[in-house]
């Protein structure tokens, strides 16, 4: 089933706080990251709130890795942020692995 993904913003002082309800597929992802880029322009903090999101597909992970290595605070269920940040980490190591191995 899928559910409809919704981007609510929220300002308050100097930070911008982006609430993800629903999927964050390639879509919404975009979206998020379309706004994420106005929000740098305007020299915000912007932190990125995944405690409503339901799902998130490849493009929307790699969206939120680039945004956590910029320094964008991410919330949402601990365990899985973990989970999907140690998963990446892992997939670079493999990668670099592969390249020092094919450069050898």
């Amino acid at each position: 089933m899928n559910t409809v993904p919704k981007i609510d913003v929220q300002m308050v002082g100097l930070t911008i706080r982006f609430i993800v309800q629903g999927e964050l597929t390639q879509v919404a992802a975009i979206l998020l990251e379309k706004s994420w880029e106005w929000a740098e322009r305007s020299g915000r903090t912007v932190l990125v709130d995944l405690r409503a999101a339901t799902f998130i597909d490849a493009f929307g992970r790699d969206l939120l890795i680039r945004m956590r290595e910029s320094g964008i605070g991410i919330e949402g269920p601990g365990l899985v942020l973990r989970a999907m940040f140690e998963e990446a980490a892992a997939d670079v190591g493999a990668k670099d692995k592969r390249r020092a191995y094919a450069e050898a």
